[in-house]
């Protein structure tokens, strides 16, 4: 009994060592990416069509750009994002026949990260925690509003578990400057 304990143990903290190891790698990757974007005076634009205390939006980038604090920077168009979503069973996810859907809260968040140019990888996870403008979407999925709230619950908008997932897409893209996510995968406490 006492070794099982203590294989346990060793388990955990070996997974623990692996978890932060691969933490690192993703942060490293992360910062490589942003090492290399573009400077601010490569970016054209008219003066004519800003006034001048006109202030960037996400409806101003586009495909390949990122918008971080008020700047436009090009995207490492190797890198490819998937965003796992782990739910629970706040909402009305088990109901299927609900005409009321009410999406779960996404308990975890972790953004896988692949580079096809050199064939890494890594894993950002994001705190559920984290206080965003969540955009609350309609029953058509667009956004009819925003609010300062938790990034979790951007997963309780939605017409439907596909519209609630879309949704956390969005606010996570959002979170990282408009980050292309190229796909994702919910998973249910079930799971």
């Amino acid at each position: 009994m006492q070794g099982i304990k203590k294989f346990k143990l060793i388990l955990f903290a070996l997974i623990l060592v692996v978890f932060i190891g691969v933490l690192y790698k993703g942060i490293n990757v992360i910062e490589r990416k942003f090492s290399r974007t573009k400077n601010d005076d490569d970016i054209e634009y008219d003066e004519d069509d800003y006034e001048d205390e006109y202030e960037l939006t996400f409806d101003d980038i586009h495909d390949g750009q990122l918008l971080i604090d008020g700047k436009i920077y090009e995207y490492n168009a190797a890198v490819r994002n998937y965003l796992v979503i782990g739910t629970d069973y706040s909402g009305s996810y088990k109901d299927t026949d609900n005409s009321d859907y009410k999406g779960n809260m996404a308990d975890v968040l972790l953004l896988v990260v692949l580079n096809r140019s050199d064939n890494n990888y890594a894993v950002l996870e994001i705190d559920r925690n984290t206080v965003i403008n969540v955009p609350i979407v309609n029953d058509e999925g667009e956004v009819n509003a925003r609010s300062m709230m938790q990034i979790c619950t951007a997963h309780g908008y939605g017409a439907s578990p596909q519209m609630s997932s879309e949704n956390t897409v969005r606010a996570v893209s959002e979170l990282l400057g408009g980050m292309p996510i190229d796909g994702y995968y919910e998973l249910n406490m079930d799971t």
